[in-house]
């Protein structure tokens, strides 16, 4: 082969993830991020695949014309969507990946920052004084806010989405493990919408104060 043909195969992509027969080259770093990657994939798959199946039984369309359309609406979200996801709920991970595939392959990458959009995700205890890396007061508002809206939203039609999953033949135990997997990653993604739509400022305000807050902590680091 020659080094045209040669360089244009190793060409860096942002799918090369995707390349499963290159699996036994990648390093540490590179399993890992495909790994988020297609965890994500998966995960978008599962969610709108379901609900898409579930919204066709919904509307009295036939058994086969409800799998056909959850296919291919999860895989069309999956695919259009999987990687920035990903890159979302693992940051590090994900650019760690990138550099180190691009190393492989001989070039260098220069990817956009990414904003962390997902930043409002946290287990940890966020309001103490003094301490570095301290959450502002809008970014504590913003993040009780968008929890508790995803509670109710995704509290709310349990009842009725228990009653249709059993119309469709799954046990309790299947339906409730649907719901889990499924509508609670949408519960926060729809929760956030609808707080940029009734505080569009405020929130605004909030990601900022995160930005900056990140980019300090990672100057310090």
């Amino acid at each position: 082969m020659d080094s045209a043909g040669h360089s244009a195969n190793n060409a860096w992509t942002q799918w090369w993830w995707a390349k499963a027969s290159h699996y036994r080259h990648w390093s540490v770093d590179e399993r890992r991020a495909a790994g988020a990657f297609w965890l994500a994939f998966f995960g978008l798959f599962l969610a709108i695949g379901l609900y898409g199946c579930f919204a066709m039984h919904y509307l009295r369309f036939g058994a086969s014309a409800n799998i056909l359309i959850g296919i291919v609406l999860g895989l069309s979200t999956a695919i259009l969507n999987a990687r920035s996801v990903g890159s979302e709920i693992f940051p590090l991970i994900t650019s760690r990946g990138d550099q180190a595939s691009a190393k492989r392959m001989g070039c260098e990458v220069r990817l956009p920052p990414r904003v962390p959009r997902l930043w409002w995700i946290d287990y940890r205890y966020t309001d103490r004084e003094g301490e570095e890396g301290q959450w502002s007061p809008e970014e504590i508002w913003a993040r009780n806010v968008i929890c508790g809206l995803a509670a109710i939203i995704w509290f709310t039609p349990i009842h009725w989405e228990l009653g249709w999953f059993a119309e469709a033949g799954l046990s309790r135990q299947a339906a409730a493990l649907t719901i889990v997997l499924a509508q609670l990653p949408l519960s926060f993604c729809l929760s956030r919408t609808v707080c940029i739509c009734l505080w569009p400022d405020y929130m605004r305000l909030a990601d900022d104060n995160a930005m900056r807050r990140v980019n300090r902590k990672s100057v310090l680091r």
